[in-house]
C-alpha cells in the first residue's frame, strides 16, 4: 500500500511538474508577444513619414527598374528559344 501511495505521489509530482513547464512556456511566449507588440507600436508612433515615404518611393523606382530589365531580358533569343 506504501508503495502504491509512493506512486502516485510520484507520478502526480510528474504530471505537476510538466504542467508548470508548459505554464512557464506560455507564459515566456506571452511575454515574447508582449514585447513585439510594444516594439510594432513604438514604430508606429516614432514614425518618420517623410522618410517613410522617400524609401516607398526609392523601393517603387528599384521595383519598375527591375521589371523592366527582365522584360528586356525576357525578350532575348535564348528565352524565346527555351518558350
Amino acid at each position: 500500500a506504501v508503495n502504491t501511495i509512493t506512486d502516485k505521489l510520484t507520478i502526480s509530482f510528474g504530471n505537476m511538474a510538466g504542467r508548470a513547464t508548459a505554464v512557464e512556456s506560455q507564459r515566456q511566449a506571452i511575454e515574447d508577444i508582449d514585447l513585439r507588440l510594444q516594439q510594432v507600436l513604438s514604430g508606429e508612433k516614432d514614425l518618420d513619414y517623410a522618410t517613410a515615404v522617400t524609401e516607398l518611393t526609392k523601393e517603387t523606382v528599384a521595383l519598375q527598374a527591375l521589371q523592366a530589365s527582365f522584360t528586356k531580358v525576357a525578350q532575348l533569343s535564348l528565352f524565346n528559344y527555351i518558350r
